[in-house]
């Protein structure tokens, strides 16, 4: 499989890539469900996302969520769909790096210059970084 992957992860017992790139104008990517037939790989796509690109996946209980470079999703893979949560956010440029779930109102990225803080219940976000005295 060609592409950038940014990560290889698993859900219900299936293997996911996600691949994707931003860069300068264009950014796209896709999640793909791998499965082994005897000593072959073979993958299909699951999701496509024209305009955007996957950074950082994290599971939790039986939900996906993805950041990507700018904006933030509920997948459902098994189903090929996604729910927008947060669209077109101002980390479009901070690279988001990392993904923890406490609960679903207490979900943290971690970008560049701070933390992101989601509350996906209430669809409500607050940024910290560190306060320069």
């Amino acid at each position: 499989m060609s592409g950038n992957i940014v990560d290889i992860f698993k859900f219900k017992n299936k293997i996911y890539i996600a691949e994707g790139l931003a860069h300068l104008a264009s950014s796209s990517g896709a999640i793909y469900e791998l499965t082994k037939n005897g000593d072959k790989f073979t993958h299909r796509k699951v999701l496509n996302f024209e305009s955007d690109a996957p950074a950082v996946i994290a599971n939790f209980r039986d939900k996906t969520y993805m950041v990507s470079n700018k904006s933030f999703y509920e997948l459902d893979l098994e189903n090929g769909t996604y729910i927008k949560i947060f669209e077109n956010q101002f980390w479009w440029a901070l690279y988001p790096q990392s993904l923890t779930i406490f609960n679903e109102k207490n979900i943290f990225i971690g970008i560049r210059g701070g933390i992101v803080k989601i509350n996906a219940i209430d669809r409500t976000m607050k940024f910290y970084t560190e306060r320069k005295h």
